[in-house]
């Protein structure tokens, strides 16, 4: 097999009759790809010699085998194709049941820990916090601090409103403080919290509603 000029990985650089700058160790990578180009022309070889040549112009200088042995060697020649990819099931069942395995547990954990809590008072307070931590239950709990909406169901999935009731603009309910607003109000907040920690110990038994009585709430 005679490449000529095609045994030069330099052409690659050339364009328009000029040679563009060339690596500095360009002479070790034309030796490498000539050594590939050698390997893959013995590995063609082998091919050859089990399945013929594939230039049509060599057919008439094919020997075939000259007796059963060697037609044997040549009908037991495996060669792995590159029109087709192998690739393990195993990994791929795996990973899918794994897959739907986590997308039911997710489903049904929260349907389950609700119902043991409906039974036998399952770890209520564990629940509340899990239901209370969904995303629309926070942006309920947003509305709520700017006084808006009249709202139930706080345990569930989606917490409801009374009908056609609108609700504020939490991006205008909420406006950002200046520098002195922000200073004024934590020195007031510094100033009252003896207060508000006396008066929170005082009215703990008869102001913090149970989780009963907020899921009696979220029921009606």
């Amino acid at each position: 097999m005679h490449l000529g000029q095609d045994a030069l990985t330099s052409l690659k650089y050339f364009n328009s009759g000029v040679m563009g700058p060339l690596p500095t160790n360009q002479w070790q990578l034309d030796a490498r790809y000539w050594w590939a180009t050698f390997l893959a022309s013995q590995q063609a070889a082998v091919v050859n010699t089990a399945y013929g040549p594939t230039d049509p112009a060599l057919t008439p200088y094919k020997v075939l085998p000259f007796n059963s042995h060697a037609q044997d060697m040549c009908n037991n020649q495996k060669i792995r194709s590159t029109k087709h990819v192998s690739f393990s099931l195993f990994g791929l069942y795996f990973t899918l049941a794994t897959g739907v395995q986590i997308i039911i547990i997710s489903y049904v954990l929260e349907p389950i820990f609700e119902c043991l809590y409906r039974r036998v008072k399952y770890r209520e307070y564990t629940f509340l916090e899990w239901s209370a931590s969904e995303t629309l239950q926070l942006q309920r709990m947003g509305f709520q601090g700017v006084g808006s909406g009249t709202w139930s169901g706080y345990t569930d999935n989606i917490p409801r409103t009374k009908q056609d009731e609108a609700l504020k603009c939490l991006a205008l309910a909420y406006p950002l403080e200046t520098d002195d607003s922000s200073s004024q109000g934590q020195e007031k907040e510094n100033t009252n919290v003896t207060g508000t920690a006396a008066t929170h110990s005082q009215n703990e038994d008869t102001d913090v509603a149970s989780l009963d009585d907020l899921l009696d709430g979220s029921e009606s």
